[in-house]
């Protein structure tokens, strides 16, 4: 950010961490809403159940992978939030969502599995 007399002023360590923490948490987040999306088409269109499983498999990945980079993004959010004395809100209500989402999704790829694979 530039201030009147040209200077720029510096970014803190903790903030950078935050957005790159942001970011692989979206990352995460859409690659296991685009797998969940893959899975659903392909039961609709009835694919193999090989590839069936392995999407289940990567779902389940993905969804951890996700649930566990939200908690992390939460986590260091809230530390930001402490030490800064601010409430951001949207980017609060953003990373609990996805928590939540990316743990009932992985709740429910487990019970799939558990209940679809062979005994």
């Amino acid at each position: 950010m530039v201030e009147s007399g040209g200077m720029q002023k510096p970014v803190s360590p903790m903030y950078r961490t935050m957005r790159i923490l942001e970011s692989v948490c979206t990352f995460f987040f859409a690659g296991s809403l685009i797998v969940l999306t893959l899975y659903l088409l392909g039961n609709a269109q009835e694919f193999l159940e090989e590839t069936q499983r392995l999407l289940l498999s990567l779902l389940r990945w993905t969804s951890l992978l996700s649930a566990l980079s939200g908690l992390y993004y939460m986590v260091n959010l809230i530390l930001w939030m402490v030490s800064r004395r601010r409430f951001l809100a949207v980017r609060f209500i953003y990373a609990a969502t996805v928590m939540l989402v990316c743990t009932g999704i992985l709740v429910a790829v487990t019970f799939v599995g558990a209940v679809f694979s062979p005994a």
